[in-house]
């Protein structure tokens, strides 16, 4: 049975929340009122959660600011602040070699360096070992 999500209104505190709509019995988080789920007054609903918290959100009159991207950042030190974030070794190579191919198309070993400095040549190395990149052209790599 997959998830079905509804917003109701509590019959204490009259505040609107998002309940599992295969619950047996629900708990109002602001008042801790009890109610059974089949008796309540179902004012929205839907399986996907996320449509579920934007009814609620345009329901409650609060206006949601999309965040602006801003596209003038540098394409590389978004992919520095990225690798710098990722613990494993594997998954960084990954991130470095795609992040790399996304940008530039290929990359080189002095590419791999920036991100990995002193080790771009053992990094290489492995990328091209676990079949992560290939060489397209001479000292030219690829994601795969």
């Amino acid at each position: 049975m997959s998830d079905m999500f509804g917003i109701v209104t509590c019959s204490e505190c009259g505040r609107h929340r998002i309940i599992d709509l295969y619950d047996d019995v629900t708990k109002c988080p602001y008042c801790n009122n009890k109610a059974v789920t089949k008796d309540l007054n179902i004012l929205f609903q839907d399986r996907d959660q996320s449509i579920v918290r934007d009814a609620l959100t345009s329901m409650s009159g609060i206006k949601v600011e999309k965040k602006k991207v801003d596209r003038n950042i540098d394409p590389m030190s978004s992919l520095e602040y990225r690798v710098e974030n990722v613990n494993d070794i594997k998954d960084k190579m990954v991130v470095i070699a795609k992040g790399l191919t996304d940008i530039q198309g290929t990359f080189t070993q002095e590419d791999v360096e920036r991100f990995v400095p002193g080790k771009g040549e053992k990094c290489l190395k492995t990328m091209l070992d676990e079949c992560m990149v290939y060489e397209v052209g001479y000292g030219r790599y690829r994601f795969y």
